[in-house]
C-alpha cells in the first residue's frame, strides 16, 4: 500500500461525507486506503459508510481527543505514506500523487503541508507557521501580526517572510492536512496524547525538527479547510486552548512564573475574542448560479433553490471564468460536486472570492448542499 489517508470524524455527518467523495477521487489511480475514525458522534455519521463501503471505518465509542483519535487510525495504517485530514476539508484530483511526487524528490523531508483556503475561497495564513516562542505566540496572541503585518518580527508566527504559493521549508504546519511518512510518525510516537487539541500540529512538527527533518510548506498544491465544523467555540473552547498552548511551552521550554500568567491572560483574551466571531452562517443570496452541466440534477435542486433567492441560473463549468457578478448584491455559487471536478472547484473559489460571493457545495451522494462563508462561521446544512 502506497498511502493511507486518516480522517478523524466528529458530529460533521456531511461534511465529512463531501470530504470523503473528494478523497476517493483523488485516490482511485493510486494504491491507498481511506481509514475513517469516529470520535462517538450522534449526528449519523455512519452513514457514511454506507456511501463508501471500501472505507475503513473504526468507532472509538467515546470522544477521544485529536491526538488519541488520530494515533488510532494510524495504528491500522498499511500505507508507506500518510496523512493526516480533517473531515471538513476538500481536496482536488491531484493532491495526494502531488505529495508523492514532492516526497520523492526530497528523502529527508518530516512533514509537508499545502496551502489551504476557508469556505469564502480566502487563504489560510496558519498553513505555514515559525515556531512560537514565547514572543511570536503573545505577538499572535496579541493580535500585533494583523497590526503590523509587513514587519516580520511581529509576523513570524504565520511565516510571514514567504508568499502563499512558495515550497518552502517551515518549521510548523497545520493538523488539519499533514503529510508524512507513516514509519516517520510512528518514530515520533504521533501526536502527544497529554494534549487534547490545538497544540498538537505544533508540537509534533517541532519534534519533526527536533529529529533533523525538514517540515515544507507546499504553496503551489491548495486545499480546503472549512475549519472549526467539529469545534463549538465556548467556555470548553475557551479553557482547551488556553491549556493547549500552556501545554506545549512546558514541553519544549522554561516559561518563567511571568511568562505563564501572561500567556494565561494573553490565552484568555484570545480565546474569547475567537468565541464571539464565531456565528452560524446564513443563507440569505439575492442570486445563485449552480454550476454543473447535468440538466436532471440542476432541476433535480432548483425548486429548493428557488426558495431562497430570485434568480437561480445554471451555468456550465468552463463559462464560470468569463461571469462577472454584481456587487450590488449577495451572489451564492453552488458547486454539483457529482458533475465537477474538485480542481475546477477549488480554481473557481479563488479566481471569484468577495465579499458579496459565496459558496456552497451540492453533495454527489445525498440531496444536500454545505457550506461555510468564513473561517470563523460554522457552516449550513440545506436539504
Amino acid at each position: 500500500m502506497t498511502l493511507t489517508v486518516v480522517i478523524l470524524n466528529y458530529n460533521v455527518r456531511y461534511f465529512l461525507e463531501l470530504c470523503v467523495h473528494s478523497v476517493v477521487k483523488a485516490t482511485q489511480n493510486l494504491q491507498a486506503e481511506i481509514i475513517v475514525v469516529d470520535n462517538n458522534s450522534s449526528d449519523e455519521s455512519e452513514l457514511v459508510k454506507q456511501l463508501f463501503p471500501q472505507i475503513k471505518w473504526i468507532q472509538t465509542g467515546y470522544n477521544s481527543g485529536f491526538p488519541k483519535g488520530n494515533n488510532i487510525g494510524v495504528e491500522a495504517a498499511t500505507g508507506k505514506y500518510l496523512c493526516i485530514l480533517n473531515p471538513d476539508t476538500v481536496v482536488p484530483e491531484d493532491f495526494f500523487s502531488s505529495f508523492l511526487a514532492f516526497a520523492e524528490r526530497h528523502p529527508n523531508f518530516g512533514i509537508v503541508g499545502p496551502h489551504l483556503i476557508d469556505g469564502a475561497g480566502a487563504y489560510l495564513p496558519e498553513s505555514k507557521r515559525g515556531v512560537p516562542t514565547p514572543f511570536v505566540a503573545t505577538a499572535k496572541i496579541l493580535n500585533l501580526h494583523r497590526l503590523f503585518p509587513n514587519i516580520s518580527f511581529f509576523n513570524s508566527y504565520y511565516a510571514g517572510h514567504l508568499k502563499r504559493t512558495d515550497v518552502a521549508e517551515v518549521p510548523i504546519l497545520v493538523g488539519a492536512c499533514m503529510f508524512m511518512e507513516t514509519e516517520f510518525y510512528r518514530q515520533l510516537n504521533g501526536f502527544d496524547e497529554a494534549c487534547f487539541m490545538y497544540a498538537d500540529d505544533i508540537d509534533l512538527s517541532y519534534r519533526s525538527l527536533l529529529a533533523n527533518r525538514k517540515n515544507y510548506y507546499l504553496g503551489t498544491l491548495v486545499g480546503l479547510h472549512f475549519k472549526g465544523e467539529s469545534t463549538d467555540r465556548n467556555i470548553q473552547y475557551i479553557n482547551r486552548f488556553r491549556e493547549a498552548m500552556l501545554f506545549f511551552y512546558r514541553k519544549h521550554f522554561k516559561p518563567n512564573f511571568l511568562f505563564n500568567n501572561g500567556l494565561r491572560l494573553g490565552a484568555w483574551i484570545f480565546a474569547n475574542f475567537k468565541s464571539r466571531q464565531q456565528t452560524r452562517t446564513q443563507l440569505d443570496p439575492t442570486a445563485i448560479f449552480w454550476i454543473g452541466s447535468n440538466e436532471l440534477r440542476f432541476t433535480e435542486f432548483s425548486s429548493i433553490l428557488e426558495k431562497f433567492a430570485v434568480r437561480v441560473r445554471k451555468i456550465e463549468p468552463n463559462a464560470v471564468h468569463s461571469q462577472t457578478f454584481s456587487e450590488n448584491e449577495q451572489n451564492l455559487i453552488i458547486f454539483d460536486c457529482k458533475n465537477v471536478s474538485y480542481q475546477q472547484i477549488l480554481e473557481i473559489m479563488q479566481e471569484k472570492a468577495h465579499p458579496k460571493v459565496g459558496f456552497r457545495f451540492a453533495l454527489a451522494n445525498s440531496k444536500v448542499i454545505v457550506g461555510s462563508d468564513s473561517s470563523n462561521s460554522k457552516g449550513v446544512v440545506l436539504f
